[in-house]
């Protein structure tokens, strides 16, 4: 009997990606990972989904009640960060 495999992530991130993109430190990012706020999976070296990486930043963003709870995906354009962004500095 053969399994269904899971789809394979379209893009996975290295730590040092990872880190540029969300502006935090190494020790930071490890911290993250290691309680369990960010997935990650190693395969040789620690690397982030694109999916996993979004839903972090979904779940540590500002527009949190905007997003629909129910939803099993959230698609977060890097737009929507940027305007949250935004927002939060002219208050």
């Amino acid at each position: 009997m053969k399994k269904d495999l899971p789809d394979l992530p379209e893009k996975l991130y290295s730590l040092k990606e990872a880190r540029e993109m969300l502006g935090v430190g190494e020790r930071t990012i490890h911290r993250y990972i290691h309680s369990g706020r960010l997935r990650a999976t190693k395969i040789g070296y620690w690397k982030i989904s694109n999916y996993d990486l979004r839903v972090f930043l979904t779940q540590n963003a500002n527009i949190r009640e905007a997003l629909d709870k129910k939803a099993t995906r959230i698609y977060l354009k890097p737009s929507d960060i940027a305007k949250a962004k935004k927002t939060k500095k002219k208050k």
